[in-house]
C-alpha cells in the first residue's frame, strides 16, 4: 500500500492492540463503530493500524499522536472500553483477570517505590544532619570560638613622647586606627597615651586580674621606641615584651586559658637595616630572640628581631596596612591569611635606603577568624 496517497484528513491511527486481535476483527469494529462512513483501506504497521475512511467525518475521537507519515494525521489509542469490546465472551474472564492481576502488581509496585523513596528521604535527611554536624564538630576543633556579643578587650598603648628619647612625630593617627579596625571587628578598644613603666605594668595587670569569661581574644598593641625583645615606656624604661605578656597567661588570668591573646607591636627590634644605610630618628629605635613558650599566643612585628621600624609623618605603615587589612578581611579569613597580606604589602614599600618586611611569632593551636559582631562601645 502507497501511505503517502493516503488522505490523511480521512485517517485514524490505533495502538495498543493486542496481538490476539485480528485485522478482521478491528475492520468489522470500526466498521460498526463508525456506521456508514465506511472504511475505503487499512494498514497495518508493526503494533498499529492505520484505517482510512470513506470521508473524513468518519474520523472520530481525534487526538494528535505520531505517525511517519502527514503532519495532519492523527492517532487514536485504543482505549481500555474499545480493548474490551474486542475480545470474546470467552476471553473475557480470562482477560479481566489478568488486568486486575496487572494493576494490582502496579500498585504494589508503586508501593515498594514509595517506601523506597520515603527510605532514601530518610537517610538523606540523616546523613545532612552527620555531615551537618561533623562540620561543626571540625570547625570547633580546627578554629578558635568566636560567637560572643563582645569579642573581647583591645588594649591600644600608644607613646609618643618621652623624657629624653626623640618624639615619635606622625604616631598620633595611629591610635585611631587601631581603634577602629577592633571596634569594627567587635572589641571593646581601650585607649592609653604615653604610659610610664609602672602605669604599663599596671595596665597589663589589671587586664590579667579582670574576668574575661564573656570574651572569645584579648588584644593588646603597643607603639613605641624598642629594641631587641623590649618596647619603652614614657619615662625611658625598656620593658620586655614577654613581661607584658605573663599577666595574661593562662595562670595568672584563668578566664583567657584556651582563648588566643594577640599582640602587635610597632617598635623597632633592634638597631639593624636591610641595606648598609645609616638610619636616623625617623625609624623607632634603641636585644636575643624572644619566644613564648606557653600555647594561645600570637605576636606580630612591625619589623623583624635585630631591625628598624618604619615611621612615617602620617604614622607607621605597619599599623596603616594592619588597621585597613583587619577591617576588609577580619571577619572572613583567618588571621595568619591577613598578616601575609601586612607581610606583602610592607615588602611593597618603595623606599631607596631601606628594606621593609614585618614578621609573626606564634603558638597558636587553631585558625583564628573574627566572626561579624554587633559593635560595642563604653
Amino acid at each position: 500500500m502507497d501511505i503517502p496517497s493516503m488522505n490523511a484528513r480521512a485517517c485514524v491511527g490505533v495502538s495498543g492492540l493486542s496481538k490476539r486481535v485480528t485485522s478482521q476483527e478491528v475492520k468489522k469494529y470500526f466498521g460498526t463503530a463508525h456506521g456508514n462512513s465506511g472504511i475505503r483501506r487499512m494498514v497495518t504497521l508493526s503494533e498499529r493500524v492505520l484505517i482510512e475512511f470513506q470521508n473524513p467525518e468518519g474520523r472520530s475521537q481525534r487526538s494528535q499522536g505520531n505517525v511517519d507519515m502527514d503532519p495532519d494525521a492523527c492517532i487514536v489509542p485504543l482505549q481500555q472500553a474499545t480493548n474490551r469490546s474486542l475480545w470474546s465472551k470467552e476471553q473475557k474472564p480470562q482477560c479481566a483477570g489478568i488486568e486486575e492481576k496487572i494493576r494490582q502488581t502496579g500498585l504494589k509496585r508503586q508501593k515498594r517505590l514509595e517506601i523506597k523513596l520515603q527510605k532514601m528521604e530518610k537517610e538523606n535527611c540523616q546523613q545532612k544532619n552527620e555531615i551537618k554536624q561533623l562540620k561543626k564538630a571540625l570547625n570547633q576543633s580546627s578554629a578558635y570560638e568566636m560567637s560572643s556579643d563582645t569579642r573581647g578587650v583591645a588594649v591600644i598603648i600608644n607613646n609618643i613622647r618621652f623624657e629624653d628619647m626623640e618624639e615619635r612625630e606622625g604616631a598620633e593617627r595611629d591610635t585611631d586606627r587601631l581603634r577602629e579596625a577592633f571596634e569594627s571587628l567587635g572589641f571593646t578598644a581601650r585607649t592609653f597615651i604615653d604610659l610610664d613603666h609602672a602605669k604599663m605594668v599596671a595596665t597589663m595587670k589589671d587586664q590579667g586580674k579582670a574576668d574575661h569569661s564573656n570574651h572569645d581574644c584579648f588584644v593588646c598593641c603597643i607603639m613605641s621606641h624598642g629594641t631587641m625583645g623590649k618596647v619603652f615606656s614614657s619615662d625611658d624604661v625598656g620593658i620586655d615584651i614577654c613581661e607584658l605578656m605573663k599577666p595574661v597567661n593562662a595562670k595568672k588570668c584563668p578566664s583567657l586559658k584556651g582563648k588566643p591573646k594577640l599582640f602587635f607591636i610597632q617598635a623597632c627590634q633592634g638597631e639593624k637595616i636591610l641595606r648598609t644605610e645609616r638610619f636616623d630618628n625617623e625609624h623607632d629605635v634603641k636585644p636575643v630572640p624572644f619566644i613564648c613558650i606557653e600555647a594561645d599566643f600570637f605576636l606580630g612585628l612591625a619589623t623583624v628581631p635585630g631591625y628598624v621600624a618604619r615611621r612615617d609623618e602620617d604614622g607607621a605603615p605597619y599599623v596603616k596596612h594592619l588597621a585597613k587589612l583587619l577591617k576588609e578581611f577580619g571577619p572572613t579569613h583567618d588571621l595568619f591569611a591577613i598578616m601575609a597580606m601586612v607581610c606583602d604589602k610592607m615588602n611593597e614599600i618603595n623606599d631607596d635606603k631601606f628594606g621593609w618586611i614585618s614578621s609573626i611569632h606564634s603558638t597558636l593551636r587553631k585558625s583564628l577568624i573574627f566572626k561579624d559582631s554587633e559593635v560595642i562601645h563604653f
